[in-house]
């Protein structure tokens, strides 16, 4: 339906334009986003902040006389994202009556913007000329060629997301653009690691329970293609070199981008995807999380018989494996060149040296840049020069460098393997003191499932014994059903959690863990420590050596 215009010009209040909206001598069809952003805009001018931000909602309850529910749909963190309702997810406040009417009435929001978050895994989206997008524009993130890369708020969830957007035409450019955007598109849906950018995805919560996870795929108006991702970046990796300086916390960060940038390239080979095009500029940091982003030159290989292939034109010069220059046979080692030319770049600035410092040492005499692949004996000439300042244990990074950087290609350390090696650090360095990889990429978890068989941690007849008590309603758990008490032992050895139904604190602290509790969890090893050996916990773990913290409050 068309709805009133918002001019300044009007003399009627927001109030009198909304009844526009809701006369009942006009017929009720569908609205469209552009409705949804005026009646928005007219519920601000109404001092309605909040009930702006929810228009579909307030539209539905408007039409069905229960405006008065609104601020408990609000209050429950029930926004426009949670169409379309079903009986189960609405408020009870609502009576069972009206939620019938709430239902019979909802289709009348539903519209391409809505689909585009609510709508499942949606392939694209149409947007004819006219319709109104459902977004906001906050600034720009970069620009290209042929379209640039925004930062836009979503108009229904109120989320920030990054959209990349292609100019639409017909010259040969813009066609080879628009390819690049299919690809990147297809790619994108397969992704979901968590350091690579990811088509974006909306969670729908209620209650801190998830309720339903969707990803928005793309969509096309009159002038452009768009893909919508998420996160938006603080910074690429390039810009990041500037502001690390002397800060501590971006310093660790930084060190800990070496295991979580291999643990992304080795998810991607894992899926035959190349990357192709790994520099500091398609590296992005959101707080101390690092993520690979830029997949619009990416090979995907899974249709195909092997990783290698002769046609790559695409590339960065200054990044690219020598084989790549070349035009030679290429594979995801190729990737790991171009990694290993960029974790020679973070080591430099961990060493506290700086890229131009680096580019006088990479750069002939009269040339303006240089290229990693063509640098002869000058990457060994750097490392060693940085191996002499800075931080001795920031050594190790150049010994991946080192095993990232040979030109024969078949001598590369694939991108599993040096993530493994990197996870593996204090394995084998004991004393070492800093992290190279995030807490994200931790190995702890993977190995979890060995050391539960190998040790025998959990003890099964425990919990089987507390459930056949609980069953038998014996014990201080039958006493007073409305009142629950958690406790949590946060042991130098051992530690576990345990919870009743008694105010008698002397009961809890007499029903610890152990087999003798009532509800509660089997003690788990606080600490853990890995060896060649095997996995080593409690009492075994000998003082005065680097551990692990498996229990965390």
């Amino acid at each position: 339906m068309d709805g009133p215009s918002l001019d300044a010009s009007s003399y009627r209040t927001a109030d009198q334009k909304l009844g526009d909206f809701f006369d009942p001598a006009r017929p009720r069809t569908s609205f469209s986003d552009l409705d949804f952003l005026r009646i928005s805009t007219a519920l601000q001018a109404c001092d309605r902040r909040a009930w702006s931000l929810v228009p579909r909602l307030y539209t539905v309850l408007r039409i069905i006389g229960r405006l008065d529910a609104l601020d408990k749909f609000i209050d429950e963190g029930i926004t426009d994202v949670w169409f379309p309702f079903t009986n189960n997810r609405l408020p009870r406040a609502l009576g069972s009556s009206m939620q019938a009417a709430f239902l019979d009435t909802q289709e009348l929001v539903y519209t391409k913007g809505l689909s585009l978050e609510t709508g499942g895994e949606k392939k694209h989206a149409h947007f004819s000329s006219g319709e109104k997008l459902p977004f906001r524009v906050l600034g720009v993130l970069g620009e290209g060629g042929y379209g640039q890369v925004q930062k836009i708020t979503s108009l229904i969830s109120q989320q920030t997301f990054a959209r990349k957007e292609f100019r639409r035409g017909d010259s040969s450019a813009i066609k080879s653009e628009v390819k690049s955007f299919l690809l990147e598109l297809q790619i994108l849906k397969r992704l979901h690691h968590r350091h690579c950018v990811e088509l974006v995805s909306v969670l729908t919560m209620r209650w801190q329970r998830l309720i339903k996870r969707h990803k928005v795929a793309s969509y096309t108006d009159a002038r452009h293609f768009a893909i919508i991702m998420s996160p938006v970046a603080d910074y690429n990796l390039l810009q990041y070199y500037k502001v690390v300086g002397d800060d501590p916390e971006k310093k660790t960060a930084l060190r800990r981008f070496f295991g979580c940038l291999a643990d992304g390239l080795a998810y991607l080979h894992s899926e035959k995807i190349r990357h192709r095009d790994i520099k500091p500029q398609n590296i992005l940091v959101k707080g101390d999380r690092v993520f690979l982003t830029d997949f619009g030159i990416s090979l995907d290989w899974a249709s195909l018989s092997r990783s290698t292939t002769e046609d790559d034109h695409a590339k960065t010069w200054m990044y690219c494996a020598p084989e790549v220059a070349e035009n030679e046979p290429k594979n995801t080692l190729s990737d790991v060149w171009s990694l290993g030319c960029v974790y020679l770049e973070m080591t430099t600035i961990l060493k506290g040296s700086s890229l131009d410092e680096m580019g006088h040492h990479f750069k002939g005499a009269g040339q303006q840049s240089y290229r990693y692949y063509n640098a002869g004996g000058k990457i060994a000439t750097w490392s060693a020069a940085l191996r002499k300042q800075g931080l001795d244990w920031d050594n190790l990074a150049l010994d991946w460098v080192a095993s990232m950087l040979h030109r024969t290609v078949s001598h590369r350390i694939s991108a599993a393997t040096l993530a493994e090696s990197i996870k593996d650090i204090r394995l084998f360095h004991s004393g070492c003191p800093v992290s190279f990889c995030g807490d994200c990429c931790e190995k702890l978890e993977e190995d979890l499932g060995e050391w539960e068989a190998d040790e025998d941690v959990w003890n099964e007849s425990n919990s089987k014994s507390s459930n056949a008590e609980i069953q038998a309603g014996s014990g201080p758990m039958s006493m007073d059903p409305q009142v629950l008490v958690i406790a949590i032992d946060f042991g130098a050895t051992f530690s576990a959690v345990a919870c009743g139904t008694s105010v008698d604190q002397s009961w809890i602290m007499q029903t610890w863990p152990g087999q003798y509790g009532q509800i509660n969890s089997d003690e788990v090893p606080t600490e853990l420590r890995y060896t060649n050996e095997g996995i080593e916990w409690g009492f075994r773990i000998p003082p005065n050596v680097v551990r692990h913290q498996w229990f965390k409050l």
